[in-house]
């Protein structure tokens, strides 16, 4: 029978032993590693560039346009509510005045 390898000491805290051991990222390491290799990837072309701007400026517009339709309505449904509102009040007095009419023409 073949006997377990002897327990470390220090295995309870393996990730505190990680870090010691390798203290650099294995990303960090990739990427200097490629950057010791060769040259920086090509950035993007200048019509790439152009296109993305147009392409910001563009949902920019279409943003705004959407907002200012959105107030516009809200506007609009607030002088309406205010219209209906006073119309409300107005038939409220008229009809207070139709009920005390009656009631007066009752007791006569």
């Amino acid at each position: 029978m073949t006997s377990a390898p002897p327990r470390r000491v220090d295995g309870s805290m393996s990730l505190l032993v990680d870090m010691m051991n390798n203290t650099l990222d294995e990303g960090y390491a990739e990427r200097a590693t490629r950057k010791a290799d060769g040259p920086p990837p090509p950035r993007a072309s200048a019509p790439h560039r152009w296109t993305a701007v147009l392409a910001l400026v563009a949902l920019g517009v279409v943003t705004g346009t959407a907002v200012a339709q959105v107030r516009a309505r809200q506007e609009a449904n607030s002088g309406l509510r205010t219209e209906r509102a006073g119309e409300v009040r107005e038939r409220t007095r008229e009809t207070a005045r139709l009920a005390g009419q009656a009631e007066q023409l009752r007791a006569e």
